[in-house]
């Protein structure tokens, strides 16, 4: 008898959170610029809905001399407080940074016939980065949104574990309809 409650409520509750249809006008859409541990680096764009929103950012640094990096991010939260004008919301994200390129040292000769020798090697890093923010937004007019916030980020370097705990503060602007 238990199991048969037990399986009504998961059921029931299942059936909750599937999604149901969504009036396209009621979303807001905001195109702009990002920078933040747990949002990633560049260009971004963020859907919000009824409170809750989800923000994809990606850029891409790259030239065939120093190779390069590719940033990019997602964050998914709430606002918990405020209106359309100023609002303070709680999220979760994850930023991703791959690094490509060549470190050379060069060494000094020990003296004048010996002109030094210049060491080089590739390397190739990818970090991640994840957790909670807190956020304080600005909305201007109807159209321009700016919005900073603080994360307690985990950063993991591949292959080589924990990196750091940090609270890099980050910020994103744009253009929202």
């Amino acid at each position: 008898m238990k199991t048969n409650k037990l399986l009504t409520c998961a059921a029931l509750a299942l059936f909750a959170m599937l999604p149901t249809p969504v009036d396209a006008s009621s979303i807001k859409n905001t195109v702009g610029f990002t920078v933040g541990s747990t949002t990633g680096l560049g260009l971004t764009y963020r859907a919000s809905y009824n409170n809750w929103f989800g923000q994809i950012a990606m850029m891409p640094l790259w030239n065939k001399e120093d190779g390069g990096r590719v940033f990019s991010g997602t964050q998914f939260g709430k606002r918990i407080q405020g209106d359309d004008s100023f609002y303070l919301n709680v999220a979760f994200g994850t930023g991703v940074m791959y690094a490509q390129g060549e470190d050379c040292v060069w060494t000094e000769g020990e003296d004048d016939d010996d002109p030094g020798l210049t060491v080089c090697e590739d390397y190739e890093d990818v970090y991640l980065a994840g957790g909670p923010s807190v956020g304080l937004g600005k909305v201007w007019g109807e159209h321009f949104h700016g919005e900073i916030y603080l994360p307690i980020a985990a950063v993991w370097k591949v292959g080589s574990g924990l990196d750091a705990v940090v609270p890099y503060p980050g910020a994103t602007f744009g253009y929202r309809w």
